[in-house]
């Protein structure tokens, strides 16, 4: 919170956190390993094997600086 206060940059999808991510979705998967979303895969996104989920059509920020629309 003391440097991005109002939570905009999801640390998630920053590529040096990945093996973290997927470490901790890993613990989670074996705390509960029925933990699934209720109606499937929320729209808009894909679930990787590896537990990753992705975002169709996700632009990272970085991309967008360097486009017309920012």
């Amino acid at each position: 919170h003391e440097v991005d206060e109002n939570e905009w940059d999801n640390i998630a999808y920053k590529p040096g956190n990945k093996k973290l991510i997927i470490q901790l979705r890993g613990q989670l998967s074996q705390q509960v390993p029925n933990l699934t979303w209720a109606t499937g895969v929320p729209k808009g996104y894909e679930l990787f094997k590896d537990g990753t989920i992705h975002k169709l059509n996700f632009i990272p920020i970085e991309d967008l600086k360097q486009s017309q629309w920012y």
